[in-house]
């Protein structure tokens, strides 16, 4: 499995996950060039999961707003959004560590699309559809 996290997460995030053996591709990585605003979230979305990807974020509104909603259901994304506020690299590593073996059940079983939550103790909430 591999993730794509969103850069909201920042740089850290993606270092440390490849660090315990995780595969990532970082949305900094991808589009070096962009700033925060000009890859719109249905861009990355949609080639995220035309490659595979698993996206991980922590923006809660990819799940409320209608363009993100309309293009995680049209690509068949799988996402997962860490609820935990405004944390560290350490805070998001963790929590991803704790729901590790049930977001990786949930990747294998459930059909895409859909969103779910993981919150600070790593459990997982879904979200979408």
């Amino acid at each position: 499995m591999r993730l794509f996290v969103d850069r909201d997460l920042g740089k850290k995030l993606p270092r440390a996950l490849r660090a315990v053996g995780v595969e990532v591709v970082a949305h900094i990585e991808r589009y070096p060039s962009a700033d925060e605003e000009s890859i719109a979230d249905a861009v990355w979305i949609a080639e995220a999961t035309r490659r595979g990807e698993v996206i991980v974020t922590r923006d809660g509104r990819i799940r409320r707003m209608s363009a993100e909603v309309a293009a995680i259901k049209a690509a068949g994304a799988r996402c997962f959004v860490l609820e935990v506020g405004n944390g560290t690299p350490f805070t998001y590593l963790r929590t991803l560590m704790l729901a590790w073996p049930a977001l990786e059940k949930k990747v294998d079983e459930l059909p895409p699309p859909f969103v779910i939550g993981i919150n600070a103790k790593g459990r997982l909430i879904q979200r979408l559809p």
